[in-house]
């Protein structure tokens, strides 16, 4: 008698852990998926631009100060920003080389990683056939995201804490013995 309680406690245990890790997994994808639109949008609208010789100057510059706001970047042959931070020519954001052999080979590339330190971001990269802008780079800051992500934790936590609260009153309640 006492195996089978134990049994269907432990069971109760898995199946709830399991079911909050579901969720959490749906809600993280529904951010992740929510962040990656502004950019694919707006990198459409730019590529498409671009391949009709519509290039920006390179004076255009990028505001990354803003962590809400997309960004587009037009890179050079060697994955060089024609556009820099702020119209400064400091701090000049890289796609790193293996993105852009890439991008070479396949047309187009979304990855998520630093381009600046301390900042992680959501980007897109396509190859273009203009002569003067050999890449369009468009993307999104994810500080938000990764604020979203880290209250997510904790809620989904908390939850789980109290599911198992819940277990645990229910587990010590069924293991006296009745008095009748």
């Amino acid at each position: 008698m006492k195996r089978s309680k134990v049994m269907t406690q432990a069971s109760a245990f898995v199946v709830i852990t399991v079911v909050v890790g579901l969720i959490y997994a749906t809600v993280l994808q529904t951010y992740r998926t929510e962040v990656n639109a502004p950019p694919i949008q707006t990198h459409d609208a730019i590529a498409e631009g671009s391949e009709r010789d519509a290039v920006p100057s390179t004076s255009d510059s990028i505001d990354l100060t803003n962590r809400l706001i997309p960004f587009v970047m037009f890179l050079d042959t060697e994955g060089c920003p024609l556009q820099s931070p702020d119209g400064s020519n400091e701090e000049r954001p890289q796609v790193q080389k293996s993105v852009l052999e890439y991008v070479n080979k396949n047309g187009e590339n979304r990855v998520t990683g630093k381009l600046q330190p301390n900042m992680i971001m959501t980007v897109i990269v396509e190859k273009t056939s203009s002569p003067t802008t050999y890449f369009v780079a468009a993307g999104r800051p994810l500080e938000e995201v990764e604020n979203l992500e880290a209250n997510l934790i904790k809620k989904i936590f908390r939850a789980w804490v109290v599911c198992m609260v819940i277990l645990g009153i229910n587990w010590v309640l069924t293991l006296k013995p009745s008095s009748t």
